[in-house]
């Protein structure tokens, strides 16, 4: 979300003073903001270039290191802070769980073959199964090394991945009751 890769430039510019885009790169991949927010790096620079424009950042110098390219450093404007606490306010207050694609496609599949409904269940199960596992080791290694919010959010993210593991489960188990076709509704 656009919203979501702005909070993150803009937090993370009050966080380190300065820095070009390439460190908040590199501050989204420390925080694993991959696995908890739905933000690439795309979204980060253009969030970046976007800020800018609006006025929420500004440009404090070019610099070069090395063989690397040039990059503009950039720090957080008085604008900028108060889009960073309103963006803030915004996201304490913003509840809800994301749909989830799969949803839709499992509601209008009354009468599918339960066999083809179990093999695409299995499969996300594994999927879920697999990333919980990643999960846990990658929170275990960090764990000593992470602050308070990101141990909380993290923690987060493993109980949401525990619940999908749980509910696919479930739905193993109730596959075979989907073969019955929806009745059509009646014309008005």
């Amino acid at each position: 979300m656009a919203g979501d890769a702005r909070l993150f430039v803009l937090a993370t510019l009050d966080r380190l003073g300065e820095a070009h885009g390439h460190q908040v790169i590199r501050e989204a991949a420390v925080d694993s903001l991959a696995r908890w927010a739905h933000v690439s790096q795309g979204a980060l620079y253009s969030a970046l270039r976007k800020c800018e424009a609006d006025g929420l950042v500004s440009e404090v110098r070019t610099e070069q290191v090395g063989r690397f390219p040039a990059r503009t450093v950039y720090r957080l404007t008085d604008h900028g802070l108060i889009a960073l606490e309103e963006g803030r306010d915004r996201a304490w207050t913003r509840t809800g769980v994301p749909a989830d694609p799969f949803d839709l496609a499992l509601s209008v599949s009354d009468g599918a073959d339960a066999a083809v409904l179990r093999t695409v269940i299995e499969g996300r199960l594994s999927d879920y199964s697999k990333a919980l596992t990643q999960l846990r080791t990658d929170y275990e290694t960090l764990d000593d090394r992470l602050e308070p919010t990101a141990r909380a959010v993290f923690r987060h993210v493993l109980m949401r991945h525990e619940t999908e593991i749980a509910w696919h489960k479930e739905l193993l188990d109730t596959v075979d009751d989907f073969g019955t076709q929806r009745a059509p509704l009646e014309k008005q």
